[in-house]
Formats: C-alpha cells, structure tokens, sequence
C-alpha cells in the first residue's frame, strides 16, 4: 500500500479549515452571543482547545511536508497515514468535550485506553520524521 505525501497539506488544510470554523463559532457563541449555540457547545474552554489545537496540527503538517520534500527524505506509508491520523484525531477530543463537558470518556477504563492510543499516530509519525531529520542533518547516527 502506498500513500502519497500529498495526503499531509490535504490533512494540514482539513484541520486548518476546521479551526476556522471553531473560531466562528467561538466569535459567536462570544461576541454574538448566539444562545442556541452556547446551548450546543457549553464547554467553550474546551472549543477554543480544539480550535487552537488543529491550528497547530495543521502548521505541523505543513511544516513537515516542507521538510520533506526539501530534504528530499523518505517516509514510509505508515509514518505518512500516522501523521495524519494522529493530526486530525488529537484535537478531536477537545471538540467532543465542547460538546459534551460531561462526558465520562477519562472517567472509565475503556475511555482512558482510547484517549491514550490516540496519542500512538502522532507520536509514531511526528517521532518518526524528527529522528528522520536529525539523522539526515547527521546529529544522530
């Protein structure tokens, strides 16, 4: 199976455009004061989080497609989909919260084990390129 590395500034975008819809609704839910809104999303704490989160994970994707293609270096289909799986998935969470502050995801043992393997294809993908660039900067190896 092969992925393209054009899959990390489609992801990259999918999450920027995410944040910007976060950030009108958080314009309106705040400045607008749309009642019907703050009634579906009354964890705004956790709106914003979600909202700055695919900000970042956006940049990140497309930072590291710079990267890559100017270092002219190699990912397997693997370390691909896990960057963007684990770019779009992290700060789905936080939108869930916003939805639903109440939710006892954390509180059970199931919900615990699902927060944490989340975290898996991000740490394998972003892990993955970084020791990738160190070792062809010659800092490792």
């Amino acid at each position: 199976m092969t992925l393209p590395l054009s899959l990390l500034p489609l992801a990259g975008s999918i999450c920027i455009l995410i944040s910007l819809v976060e950030g009108w609704l958080l314009a309106l839910i705040i400045y607008a004061d749309v009642k019907a809104l703050k009634k579906r999303f009354p964890g705004q704490r956790d709106l914003v989080r979600s909202h700055v989160d695919y900000v970042l994970m956006g940049a990140l994707l497309f930072g590291s497609y710079l990267l890559i293609k100017h270092m002219a270096l190699d990912l397997p289909p693997t370390a691909i989909g896990a960057l963007v799986l684990g770019a779009v998935y992290n700060p789905f969470g936080f939108l869930i919260k916003a939805v639903n502050p109440d939710l006892a995801m954390a509180k059970s043992k199931a919900g615990q084990v699902g927060i944490l393997l989340g975290f898996i294809p991000a740490t394998y993908g972003f892990g993955y390129l970084c020791i990738k660039i160190m070792l062809a900067l010659h800092v490792l190896g």
